[in-house]
């Protein structure tokens, strides 16, 4: 499955940027055995405003790591640049 960016719910499996302002309420770093899209050990993630600032980075500490933040009040941001993902894939929620 490729990036999709038009909902709600955002899916990453390969790096990329999109624009304008978002309200972010939950990101999830995750294994898709369905797109052979697993975590390794030392795999990163690394997810940025468009200015460069982390909205949140990870190294896998083990096979299968995975990463699940809910704020519990929506993150403002302006643009998301997913601008590591080793391996796995990224759904961000947006309010």
């Amino acid at each position: 499955m490729a990036n999709s960016t038009s909902t709600k719910v955002l899916y990453f499996d390969t790096a990329a940027s999109i624009t304008g302002p978002y309200q972010i309420i939950g990101i999830f770093w995750l294994a898709d055995e369905a797109t052979n899209k697993d975590i390794a050990a030392d795999d990163d993630v690394l997810i940025t405003q468009a200015n460069g600032e982390r909205i949140i980075g990870q190294r896998a500490e083990f096979t299968g790591d995975s990463l699940k933040v809910t704020p519990c009040r929506p993150l403002c941001v302006e643009g998301i640049t997913v601008s590591a993902l080793d391996g796995g894939v990224v759904y961000i929620w947006l309010a």
